[in-house]
């Protein structure tokens, strides 16, 4: 998952999904809410990409 700040100072959530893309996701503010039981853990954006590389090696580039 990622937040992003859109240019009216709000943000935009997205989750990373099978087809290696961004899609938006509501699963950020369900955790903050305390709606869902899934753990999230805050990561670097340098980390994020190191991931997302080993997915994309993995599974493909997600064209």
């Amino acid at each position: 998952m990622r937040r992003l700040e859109d240019a009216d100072g709000g943000f935009v959530d997205e989750g990373l999904h099978r087809d290696l893309g961004w899609h938006r996701t509501s699963a950020i503010v369900e955790w903050e809410r305390a709606e869902s039981t899934d753990d999230l853990i805050e990561v670097t954006e340098d980390e994020a990409n190191q991931i997302i590389e080993r997915f994309r090696a993995r599974w493909g580039a997600g064209d």
